[in-house]
This record gives C-alpha cells, structure tokens and sequence, in this order.
C-alpha cells in the first residue's frame, strides 16, 4: 500500500465509527511503519501491525479520541503485536494447543547468524507444522486462532508469521529462540533434507551419513515431539541405509 492508501485505512473506519485522533497520532503512526508524509513507502507487512496498534490505542482511549498517551501506552506498532500475541497464547489457547502453538511459532522462525544475520520469518507448508497425524484437526484449529488475531498470515497451504517484528518483540518467541539456537539450525536443516529427499522420489543419495546422522539423531532422541512424519521417515530411512552399508562392509556384525 502506498503511503496515501494507508492513511486511508486509518482514517476511513474512524470516521465511520465517529471516532477521532489526537493531533499527530497518525502521523507516529505511519512513520513507525516505515511511511511519514515524504512520500516513503511503508514496510511490507504494515497494515497487520497497524491493525495491531490501533487496536491496543483504541483499548486506551480517551472517550472517543484515540490519544498518543494511549498509543505509547500500548507499546507502539511493535509492542501492541507481542501483547496481541501473550494475550492470546494464554488467554486464547488450551495447554495442548499452546503445545502446538509453540511449534508452529518456532518453525515459522528462521535462525539467523547470532553475529551478523538477525531471526526472520519462513513460510512454512502445512503440512510440515504437523507433527503427529491425529494432531492435524488442532493444529488447523491454532492456525485459524493465530490467523484471526492477525499474528500469522495463511495463503493457500502455507503460514507465516505476520510480521518480522512478532519475532522481534515477542518475548516469549525470542526466548524459545534463544534456548537452543544450534539445535534450531540443526532442525532447519533437517527439515530441508527430507523435504529434499521427497521431492527426488526418496533418492538415496540425499539421506544423513556419519557424523551427521548420528549428531540428527541425538538431537531427536530429546525433541521427539519436534518432528514431523516425514521428517522420521527420512531419519528412519538414513538409519537403516547406514545399517545396511555397515553390514556390507562387515558381514559379521549383521550376525552379532
């Protein structure tokens, strides 16, 4: 959207539902989604986390004028999207989908580089935030939850989170992130194999070897619930291609 279309998104609705700006309000506004009145064009993804901010500004308001005080109150553009998202990871959400909740949040993360590439977000399948078949129903039933509340945009089969500043902001998120970063990026990797080794009609000559499947499978001893089924399927299909070529090369330690 232009600078000109969001302005209008603003100010549109307000005026229809007699509700008014303090002085100024609005131009904070666009300017901390990357807009202001010289004619630079917002950030992509502006107009969920203004949707995000006004509605928290709305929250605090002054009878029927939205204030500053109130828009600082709710922490801003990028604050009012991680209250969005505490809010309704707890208040929304049972125990069992905050499980689910958790994991679709940690796989719509990219992990960058601690030093020089900061986290972003990854579009994801649906079919790939489904770890269990019998989860499917709930996991649909977290996206929708997280879809209506503005915290993830969903385009046909796939996910993903609304805007960069939820990872940002989000303090819950960041602390999943920073828990075990290196076994993030070993699961980011993970996934891309299978899906890889899928898409090449399960070659063989994508599957984990040495080092590398054993390191991928003292990983998934302690993050069972983390995988998806193909993701098992991949690591299931490297074991026992790494089984076999053993045995080949030492036909005595099948008959151990």
């Amino acid at each position: 959207m232009t600078v000109k279309e969001l302005r209008r998104a603003i100010e549109e609705p307000a005026r229809h539902g007699h509700w008014e700006f303090e002085s100024g309000l609005i131009e904070f506004l666009l300017h901390d989604v990357g807009a202001d009145v010289a004619g630079h064009s917002p950030e992509p993804g502006a107009l969920p986390l203004l949707s995000h901010a006004l509605l928290a500004t709305w929250l605090r308001r002054r009878g029927r004028l939205l204030t500053l005080g109130g828009y600082t109150a709710s922490g801003g553009v990028r604050g009012a999207i991680a209250e969005t998202a505490e809010a309704v990871f707890h208040d929304q959400l049972e125990p069992e989908q905050r499980a689910i909740a958790r994991q679709i949040f940690m796989r719509l993360a990219e992990i960058g580089d601690d030093a020089t590439t900061a986290d972003t977000r990854r579009r994801v399948s649906f079919d790939e935030l489904v770890s269990k078949p019998e989860d499917n129903d709930m996991v649909h039933e977290v996206l929708m939850t997280l879809a209506d509340a503005r915290l993830i945009t969903t385009d046909q089969n796939t996910a993903e989170v609304a805007h960069e500043a939820l990872i940002r902001e989000w303090p819950t998120l960041r602390g999943w992130l920073d828990e075990n970063r290196d076994g993030l990026r070993l699961h980011r990797h993970l996934t891309d194999a299978a899906q890889e080794w899928e898409t090449l009609n399960h070659d063989a000559g994508i599957l984990y070897r040495g080092a590398r499947l054993a390191q991928a499978l003292e990983w998934s001893h302690s993050n069972a619930d983390d995988l998806n089924q193909l993701e098992r399927s991949f690591l299931d299909a490297s074991q026992s291609l790494a089984e076999k070529e053993t045995a080949e090369r030492d036909p005595s330690s099948s008959s151990n």
